[in-house]
């Protein structure tokens, strides 16, 4: 799964996370992830994926899920996700004509079968419904992962633990729009206090758009450190 390009605090969530689900005692590990939007549920999800999906024949990550029920206008985002279960654990085009021989395929291919299976963005709990109805369904050794900003949806699917993740603190947050500014960790020394002026500009703007969060990019990051009173024109950023 692809990651983002500056990757900064990800390390760290996923060392806390790993643990949890190895030395996870049940024959089936069930994992929730839960925070705001934009703050980093995917992209952490994406990144236990990559470093556990070799020790798994059969698995899938089904992203988006909360798009896929909401932009539904012929009420088969059940089917579909099932549909995109299948799929990815068989490795075969599938095609499902109704929710009920969706589901017994399903139950029987999972049958015993050690799978891992990541559901993103999770809003309901009937959307995890269509696609199982219960760990016995699972194999022992098996891993689920679900993300969503509902934490009383995650206890509803009974996860073995869930993680919560926050907002990065005030050095990660510099980092990152330092990478985005200047292609490097740090400033350099003399535009240390620049770059923290920006940053807190920066955090206002976030503010005022949160919930509609994307990464930023190099030239947007750029654009508006142009555009901040005091500094456009002086030739801070090249």
């Amino acid at each position: 799964m692809s990651l983002p390009e500056y990757p900064v605090g990800l390390e760290s969530r996923v060392g806390n996370m790993i643990p949890l689900i190895e030395n996870q005692s049940s024959n089936v590990c069930m994992v929730g992830i839960w925070g705001m939007g934009g703050l980093g549920k995917t992209t952490t999800a994406k990144a236990i994926y990559n470093q556990i999906h070799r020790k798994f024949v059969y698995r899938s990550f089904i992203e988006n899920i909360r798009e896929t029920y909401e932009t539904d206008n012929r009420g088969r985002w059940d089917i579909r996700l099932q549909e995109q279960l299948l799929s990815d654990l068989l490795k075969t085009k599938e095609k499902i004509h109704n929710i009920a021989s969706g589901t017994t395929a399903i139950k029987k291919m999972l049958s015993a079968k050690k799978v891992l299976i990541v559901l993103d963005d999770v809003t309901k709990e009937e959307q995890v419904k269509a696609l199982y109805r219960s760990r016995k369904w699972f194999g022992s050794g098996s891993v689920i992962i679900a993300t969503s900003r509902d934490k009383h949806i995650l206890k509803s699917l009974q996860v073995d633990h869930i993680y919560t993740v926050t907002e990065m603190d005030q050095k990660e947050s510099l980092e990152l729009f330092c990478w985005h500014a200047f292609r490097k960790e740090s400033p350099r020394e003399d535009f240390n206090e620049l770059s923290r002026n920006a940053k807190r500009r920066m955090d206002k703007c976030v503010i005022k758009t949160k919930g509609n969060s994307r990464p930023t990019s190099a030239r947007e990051t750029k654009n508006k450190l142009r555009w901040s009173k005091g500094w456009q024109g002086k030739g801070y950023i090249s």
